[in-house]
């Protein structure tokens, strides 16, 4: 077995001579930027065209149905006041008495069912009356028309123009009568959204005042 020429021991004897080792270094560890988690994980998308466009259109069948459906509720509601009528009065003489009642039962669905259901949607939906109202009175009054055109023909539609011109002021009549529906509705979900909020306001003052109390109390 051979020795250097210089003496000089192995590395490996020397490391044992003086007990220490020598430990691999550790490779640098390549974690996330600081700033990567907040960047992989972005905020709440808003909605987008399509997402907005899908709400509008949801909103215009809600709408729309809701007009179809206060003509064929206003429609049970006319034939049980038609019945109760006619026990009551019976035939009516007069032309003109008798054609302007007749209009009222046919505005039932305008004037009475469908202000309540105009009322409904402000108070537990948010809508706008305007857009509601426009848009569930034209589609009852269409439905009815063509109910009537169906029915009736055309002729009957379009023939008196006296009826035409009270089609169109009741219509007027009944679109107001659903904006002032609706916008009650919004006011009574207001005034029941403050109520809660000063409801929630009390008992949160009365669980401090009983925590307060509690903590001012000597322990035993």
């Amino acid at each position: 077995m051979t020795e250097s020429n210089d003496g000089a021991p192995p590395a490996s004897a020397a490391a044992a001579t003086d007990g220490t080792t020598s430990a691999p270094t550790p490779a640098p560890s390549e974690g996330p930027a600081p700033g990567a988690a907040s960047a992989a994980s972005p905020g709440p998308k808003l909605p987008g065209r399509y997402g907005r466009a899908e709400g509008a259109a949801r909103r215009a069948v809600l709408f729309i149905g809701a007009g179809v459906v206060a003509y064929v509720v206003g429609g049970f509601v006319m034939n049980g006041l038609a019945v109760r009528l006619g026990e009551r009065l019976g035939p009516i003489d007069a032309p003109i008495t008798a054609w302007l009642l007749q209009w009222i039962l046919l505005r039932t669905w305008l004037w009475a069912v469908l202000p309540a259901v105009a009322w409904a949607a402000g108070r537990y939906l948010e809508v706008s009356p305007y857009r509601f109202a426009a848009t569930a009175v034209i589609s009852g009054e269409l439905f009815s028309l063509l109910l009537a055109t169906a029915s009736d023909g055309l002729e009957y539609v379009l023939g008196n123009p006296a009826d035409i011109a009270l089609r169109l002021v009741t219509l007027a009549a009944g679109g107001a009568l659903a904006v002032i529906g609706a916008q009650r509705g919004l006011a009574g979900a207001d005034a029941a959204q403050l109520a809660a909020n000063a409801e929630a306001e009390r008992r949160k003052a009365e669980y401090a005042e009983f925590l307060a109390r509690a903590e001012g109390k000597p322990r035993e």
